[in-house]
């Protein structure tokens, strides 16, 4: 499963809590995961900004944020979306922080009879945590996969129907920011969809990691450092 790593508790505090909002009201990443970016690619012929490129993009990230402070303090709109099954086995570490560079990559948009599922392979060699002794911990954990399936349960906020597959292409923007990139807006709320992670017990994993490999660094090129790995801009951002 996309084995995005348990962790935190939210909040500019080590004991974790909520992050405190800014002046605007907009969502602020929680501090655990500002110091870390996500590097996206698909594979050809999926667009990372379309419709379901989006969503999927959203809930991948949501899942990750979710895994160190919860998922109430992840995307606005996403706690409501999870699916009970899969909030279930989160357990925030209120004492780590994100670090570096993930690559998540797109292999899969598939329809079903009640929405769509979706592959994300990840690739963590430039991603560390920084724990409590103030150095950056790598994992050993290889290219992983996760199927993002997402269940019609309600109408959408307009039509009722299946969310569209838009074909417009990607603009490969990125932000000269290097800290992790947000919604501007709730993706989640009155979407009709109910949003579930679970591991792939199919063929994908070689194909994740074949894609791994291909744009492995090595930057990691030890367990523990006490200098954190890069942080490349975020692509495609928000």
């Amino acid at each position: 499963m996309s084995a995005l790593v348990t962790v935190v508790s939210c909040s500019g505090t080590e004991s974790g809590g909520a992050a405190p909002g800014d002046t605007t009201g907009q969502y602020r990443s929680p501090e655990q995961i500002q110091g870390a970016t996500v590097v996206w690619s698909a594979e050809p012929g999926i667009h990372l900004q379309d419709e379901r490129g989006s969503l999927v993009r959203a809930a991948e990230e949501s899942w990750i944020i979710a895994r160190y402070v919860g998922p109430e303090s992840s995307y606005p709109g996403f706690a409501g979306v999870l699916d009970p099954a899969s909030a279930s086995v989160i357990t925030p570490l209120p004492d780590r922080h994100l670090a570096g560079t993930l690559r998540a990559h797109l292999l899969s948009v598939t329809p079903t009879d009640t929405g769509f599922d979706a592959v994300v392979c990840t690739q963590r060699s430039e991603l560390a945590e920084r724990w409590p002794d103030g150095r950056y911990h790598f994992t050993s954990a290889p290219d992983i996969e996760s199927i993002v399936r997402f269940t019609r349960t309600s109408p959408t906020r307009g039509d009722g129907g299946a969310a569209p597959t838009d074909t417009r292409s990607d603009t490969k923007q990125t932000s000269s920011q290097r800290v992790w990139q947000s919604p501007a807006t709730d993706l989640f709320t009155g979407t009709g969809w109910s949003i579930a992670f679970s591991a792939d017990p199919g063929g994908t994993r070689q194909r994740c990691q074949a894609w791994g490999r291909s744009i492995h660094t090595g930057a990691a090129g030890a367990e523990t450092t006490d200098v954190p790995p890069r942080v490349l801009p975020a692509l495609p951002g928000w």
